[in-house]
């Protein structure tokens, strides 16, 4: 997740707008759907509170596809938003 923050902060600051405004808010939407403790199965009920947010996160690493892939080798990380 830390990585969807620097990939909204690079492109706000102006260090990187090789992606779209699209990304920009695919990355946003992933943070607050899974920083928010009240979605689809809140957080609190034990272990399946966070299945959900599993789904959504990975979701948001698919649609966001290529720009993705290219934006962690940049940065030099691992290309996954969980691990």
């Amino acid at each position: 997740m830390r990585i969807l923050y620097q990939m909204i902060c690079d492109h706000l600051s102006g260090a990187r707008t090789d992606f779209s405004g699209r990304i920009v808010s695919l990355a946003a939407f992933g943070l607050l759907y899974v920083s928010n403790p009240v979605d689809l199965l809140p957080d609190p009920i034990d272990r399946l509170g966070y299945v959900d947010d599993r789904r959504v996160m990975r979701w948001v690493e698919a649609a966001m596809g290529d720009v993705w892939m290219a934006y962690c080798q940049a940065k030099g990380l691992p290309p996954q938003v969980l691990p």
